[in-house]
């Protein structure tokens, strides 16, 4: 049988954070030509489209935890949400998804090219 998926709540008990301590969730997403490729045998979905599925319930999940929200609205950034950069050939900076724009930032992502990880975790550094 298998075992449940673990609940934001459970993860967080796992890694507890400090009081005081700084917060910024963050995402790297795949956007390479593997994506959009089936996401299983003989389906038509593709894995990106179930990304972008999972990404809003994760965003939803994530983005009051941001600690950051108020310093980045006073820099006229998008405040409050998951910092977030795309890779593949390139690296995109979408900065922070939140359950007001991650679709439509993630319906302007292009999808194809190699998978380059590094640029993308120097990024989001």
């Amino acid at each position: 049988m298998p075992q449940a998926e673990p609940s934001i709540a459970e993860l967080n008990d796992l890694t507890p954070v400090k009081p005081g301590v700084q917060k910024e969730p963050q995402f790297a997403i795949d956007t390479s030509g593997s994506m959009s490729w089936p996401a299983a045998e003989g389906q038509t979905t593709t894995r990106w489209e179930v990304v972008v599925e999972a990404l809003g319930r994760l965003v939803t999940d994530l983005e009051g935890h941001d600690s950051q929200a108020a310093a980045e609205a006073a820099a006229g950034k998008d405040a409050g949400g998951v910092m977030t950069v795309t890779f593949a050939s390139t690296v995109v900076d979408l900065e922070d998804l939140s359950t007001a724009n991650w679709r439509k930032k993630l319906s302007t992502v292009q999808v194809g090219g190699s998978t380059l990880l590094t640029p993308a975790l120097l990024c989001a550094s």
